[in-house]
């Protein structure tokens, strides 16, 4: 439900017009972030065999590279994007700017160590407690985003909400990597 509960709420609360805006403002940030996804099976497989602190000795210096990585990716498509809107979605050219706004959710890429380590070294508290904490926040962020502040409300909601899921999954590492 969460997954499109922002479909919802834009299509209900500001129309579907909206709705076509911001399907195209998050089509290509989201795509960048596929094959990100694939980096947490690249590393599962060492964090599964290594040490805790092993892992943890690299853990911060991963973050720092995710994190300087994800700026330059950004960086790079809030350049890039008025020309890929206009080659591609010509019609959407009101997109371009929530998409260069939506970009900042791929800062999550810095939590991928810390999501592959919760799973890799099986801590179903830390995981149970991320699992239902991140809908809720979600939910509440994105109804709050709305509301108050329709289509760009929104957009600045999923950024928050995908800044926060990082942190806490950082945090959880920490709470997690510390308890071991």
């Amino acid at each position: 439900i969460t997954g499109s509960i922002d479909q919802v709420l834009i299509f209900h609360y500001i129309g579907g017009a909206q709705l076509a805006i911001y399907n195209f403002a998050i089509a290509i940030p989201k795509q960048i972030k596929g094959p990100m996804k694939g980096l947490a099976s690249l590393i599962f497989p060492k964090f599964s065999e290594r040490e805790d602190r092993e892992i943890r000795a690299g853990m911060k210096n991963k973050i720092l590279w995710l994190f300087l990585g994800s700026l330059i990716l950004i960086a790079l498509y809030i350049i890039a994007a008025p020309y890929i809107f206009k080659l591609l979605f010509p019609k959407y050219m009101d997109s371009v700017f929530y998409s260069q706004v939506f970009s900042f959710s791929l800062l999550w890429i810095i939590s991928i160590p810390s999501e592959t380590y919760l799973l890799a070294k099986r801590k179903i508290k830390e995981q149970y407690i991320g699992n239902t904490i991140g809908p809720v926040v979600q939910t509440a962020l994105l109804l709050t985003g709305i509301l108050w502040g329709g289509l760009l409300g929104l957009v600045i909601a999923r950024v928050a909400n995908s800044l926060i899921s990082s942190l806490m999954s950082i945090m959880l590492y920490n709470r997690a990597s510390r308890v071991s």
